[in-house]
């Protein structure tokens, strides 16, 4: 929710255009843009010629990625934190944005097509802390709560996993974990993005 998908398209022409290897999910390696599972599950196991690049080829990554995410199985980065750009947005302009587009549409929810301002508080406090919006069956990322901060700690568990594939261990002590200097430390060896239009 922070203007991803316009940026990894131009990060998809860019790389295409240079010729170098890249790993974009939902994307072919000759830049076409496609929509399966997998597009909401950042693995590198996914990398091939075939969307951009084998791992040991790979000079670009990009997507709703963990951080350290380049430690696995990525030979170009290994021992090395790679230049990298961090998109973020304000934590309340991404609920409202991600409410409509992941909750508000939903069928199966008795509050399915309810605007926020109706929902009431233990509806939304629901939502808050519960909803993990998902697609074809997986779940797409961790919803709501301290997202960017897992994020960057690399303590995100439900993105891209089906229901049988969780940790509830880690993820029920997951808060012991989220240390915000840690974070912010992190997020200051990249380039920072802020999107600050509700789109």
């Amino acid at each position: 929710k922070t203007a991803g998908s316009s940026l990894r398209r131009y990060i998809v022409q860019k790389a295409t255009q240079l010729g170098v290897g890249f790993y974009v999910p939902c994307y072919t390696h000759d830049g076409t843009y496609h929509e399966d599972y997998s597009c909401y599950s950042f693995d590198t196991k996914n990398a091939s010629k075939a969307n951009g690049g084998e791992p040991e080829d790979l000079a670009v990554v990009a997507g709703h990625v963990q951080w350290n995410v380049w430690e696995e199985g990525m030979p170009k980065f290994e021992g090395a934190t790679p230049n990298c750009l961090v998109m973020v947005r304000h934590p309340v302009d991404r609920a409202i944005s991600l409410f409509y587009e992941r909750v508000f549409p939903r069928h199966d929810l008795d509050f399915g097509y309810t605007m926020i301002n109706s929902l009431g508080v233990p509806r939304w406090k629901f939502v808050l802390e519960e909803f993990r919006g998902s697609a074809f069956g997986m779940y797409r990322d961790e919803g709501f709560g301290n997202t960017m901060c897992k994020m960057l700690l690399g303590q995100n568990h439900f993105k891209g996993k089906r229901p049988g594939e969780l940790n509830w261990e880690d993820i029920e002590s997951v808060d012991s974990r989220l240390v915000a200097e840690k974070a912010i430390e992190n997020l200051d060896q990249c380039v920072v993005g802020l999107q600050n239009e509700w789109e």
